[in-house]
C-alpha cells in the first residue's frame, strides 16, 4: 500500500501500467491470437488514462 510518506502508490501505479502494457503487447504480437480476441479496447483505454 502506501508508506508513511504516501509515495509508494505512485510507484506501484507506474509498475502496474508497465506490466499491463507488456501483457497486451505480447498478446497483440502473438500470431496465434485471433484478431477478434486482441484487446484493442483495453489498449485504447490505457492510452486515454495515461494521456
Amino acid at each position: 500500500m502506501t508508506n508513511h510518506h504516501g509515495e509508494e502508490d505512485a510507484v506501484s501505479d507506474d509498475e502496474n501500467a508497465i506490466d499491463s502494457e507488456s501483457i497486451t503487447a505480447s498478446v497483440e504480437n502473438d500470431p496465434d491470437t485471433p484478431r477478434a480476441r486482441r484487446p484493442t479496447r483495453v489498449i485504447r483505454h490505457q492510452q486515454i488514462t495515461k494521456a
